[in-house]
């Protein structure tokens, strides 16, 4: 068994069940070999038949009533060492293949998974252990992935961490960048944008939406575009806006001395986009007066400003 924890092809470690030696071992590669056995052993058992770390299951079919499954099992420990790049615990996300051979060594397999020849096209078109092919991302109110405990409300930016995503050395990497959407249930797009990933693949506290007041409540869900699969989006995460999150008002007015502006303030940024982008416009409010001998020269302020949370708007009074 061949694995790689960072989707450049290469095995990072073999995992071999040997009958010629009876003994099941690991070793890991600090190379560009297709080859690990070319490079460094590490965890070995001997006899793993008899204590317990290998078993043969009988799985008869009608025409093959022979045939049997070997099943084998390692700690993570044997997949880890001090100052590898490569090692892998169970939050790694990794591809995987599997061959046999007439030796220990990977490059004498002749039958890999998938019908290929060679060590790098078997990862190439492995299946892979992770979050739908690469590694997880999510919000960081809740660190389970696909979990909607993770509560945002009004007015706050949600963050984003992850790890197992490529790594600087994959042809995957995209310059450190995931391509990330947020969508509400009926799909339709809030944000849109980048994640930034570091040499290792993992995500940390990424910025993504700053949610507008007056957002409905309910639940949100975090895309990403497969690094290895341009154009493929899929799901890594959710999280809950409460339908109890208060939309924006206006905490103040001030009107100028010479009654030529009204200041307007928010209690929060505002948006003239459900999206949460887009800035007021003077058309986005319409002004009235109530009392006095004032009349408005038109109901739509003259002009607009804004400052923080603050919208300086024109009048023009007779």
């Amino acid at each position: 068994m061949i694995l790689d924890a960072n989707a450049d092809n290469i095995p990072d470690w073999d995992i071999v069940a040997s009958g010629i030696s009876e003994e099941l071992f690991t070793e890991y590669n600090t190379g560009t070999s297709e080859d690990p056995s070319d490079e460094h052993p590490s965890f070995l058992i001997s006899d793993p038949l008899n204590s317990g770390y290998l078993r043969v299951v009988p799985s008869p079919t009608t025409t093959y009533p022979d045939f049997v499954y070997l099943d084998f099992q390692i700690p993570f420990t044997a997949l880890q060492i001090s100052g590898y790049d490569g090692n892998i615990d169970y939050n790694t996300a990794m591809s995987i293949s599997m061959a046999t051979s007439n030796s220990n060594n990977v490059s004498n397999a002749a039958d890999f998974v998938g019908n290929t020849a060679t060590v790098s096209a078997a990862l190439s078109n492995s299946a892979t252990l992770g979050a739908d092919g690469f590694g997880f991302l999510y919000d960081t109110r809740d660190a389970n992935p696909y979990s909607t405990d993770g509560t945002w409300s009004s007015g706050e930016t949600v963050l984003l961490s992850g790890y197992g995503w490529p790594s600087s050395t994959s042809s995957f990497y995209n310059g450190g960048q995931l391509n990330v959407r947020i969508h509400d249930s009926s799909q339709t797009q809030m944000w849109s944008g980048n994640v930034a990933i570091d040499a290792s693949g993992v995500a940390s506290n990424a910025a993504t939406w700053t949610i507008p007041g007056g957002t409905d409540g309910g639940t949100y869900h975090i895309n990403v575009e497969t690094p290895n699969e341009p154009g493929v989006w899929k799901e890594f995460d959710s999280f809950t806006i409460p339908t109890s999150a208060s939309p924006p008002t206006i905490t103040s007015t001030t009107i100028a001395s010479n009654n030529a502006t009204i200041d307007v303030t928010w209690s929060e940024a505002v948006f003239n986009t459900t999206g949460g982008s887009g800035a007021l416009e003077a058309s986005d409010f319409i002004l009235s007066i109530n009392g006095g001998s004032a009349t408005l020269g038109s109901t739509t302020p003259s002009s607009i400003s804004v400052s923080g949370n603050v919208y300086t708007l024109g009048l023009s009074l007779s």
